[in-house]
C-alpha cells in the first residue's frame, strides 16, 4: 500500500528567504520607476479621441443637386455642360427612318447656349445598320461625318461613333435653338465620352449614357 504524505510547508512565522528577496527587488523597481516618472513630469496617456455622433454634420448626406445647379460651372471652367435629365433606357423606334422598331439606348439632356439660355436635346444610341434616305452629309469636327435631316421643327443629326454604334441627336427648333458650332461640339464631345465608357464595359448590360459632359 502506498501512503500519500502531505506537502511540507514552512511553519507559521518562518520567512522563505529566496521568495522574500525576489519580492523585495520587485517592490524596489516599481518604487524607483514611479519616483522617476514624477520628477521628470512623466508621460500622460491622452484620453481617447471623441468620434462624431451618427447623424452629425459630418455624416449628413449632401443635398440633391438640381439640373439648374449642375449646369452652373465654376469660374475658369469649361464653357458649358450637358446633363442627363432623364432616360438611359432602351426604346424602340428611331426618328428620321420612317416606321421602324429599331432598338436604341435613349436619354434627354439639358444644356445652355452661349447666352446662358437652357435648352434640351434627345440622344439615341443604336447598334443596328442604318440606311439614310433624305439626309445631308457634312464634315464635323475631327473629320468624322455628320448626317442631318430636318423633319418638321427640329434638326436630326447622326454620327457614326465606331463600326457598331451610331448616335442620333434631336435638337428642337427650326432653326435649332443651339448654334451649329454648339451642335458640332456636343456631338464631338459626346462621341468621345461614350467611346471611353464603352471601352470599360464588359457586357451590353454595362453600357449606359454619359451622365454629364463638359464642352
Amino acid at each position: 500500500m502506498t501512503r500519500k504524505f502531505p506537502a511540507k510547508t514552512p511553519p507559521a512565522g518562518v520567512f522563505n528567504a529566496p521568495r522574500g528577496r525576489a519580492l523585495a527587488a520587485a517592490v524596489f523597481v516599481c518604487l524607483f520607476w514611479f519616483s522617476c516618472g514624477k520628477e521628470s513630469g512623466g508621460t500622460e496617456i491622452p484620453p481617447e479621441k471623441e468620434t462624431a455622433v451618427s447623424g452629425g454634420a459630418e455624416n449628413r448626406p449632401a443635398p440633391a443637386m438640381s439640373v439648374q445647379d449642375a449646369l452652373r460651372l465654376p469660374e475658369g471652367g469649361p464653357a458649358r455642360r450637358m446633363i442627363l435629365e432623364k432616360g438611359n433606357f432602351w426604346t424602340t423606334g428611331l426618328p428620321g427612318f420612317g416606321d421602324n422598331a429599331l432598338p436604341a439606348l435613349s436619354g434627354v439632356y439639358r444644356t445652355t447656349s452661349q447666352g446662358g439660355t437652357e435648352h434640351g436635346f434627345t440622344v439615341w444610341l443604336c447598334r443596328e445598320t442604318l440606311y439614310y434616305s433624305g439626309w445631308d452629309t457634312r464634315t464635323g469636327p475631327g473629320d468624322f461625318q455628320i448626317l442631318e435631316k430636318r423633319p418638321g421643327d427640329s434638326l436630326l443629326a447622326a454620327a457614326a461613333f465606331n463600326e457598331t454604334w451610331t448616335g442620333i441627336f434631336s435638337f428642337p427648333g427650326s432653326p435649332p435653338e443651339l448654334s451649329q458650332n454648339d451642335i458640332d461640339r456636343i456631338i464631338s464631345i459626346y462621341r468621345s465620352r461614350f467611346l471611353y465608357f464603352l471601352a470599360l464595359a464588359q457586357d451590353i448590360s454595362d453600357i449606359s449614357l454619359p451622365a454629364q459632359a463638359d464642352f
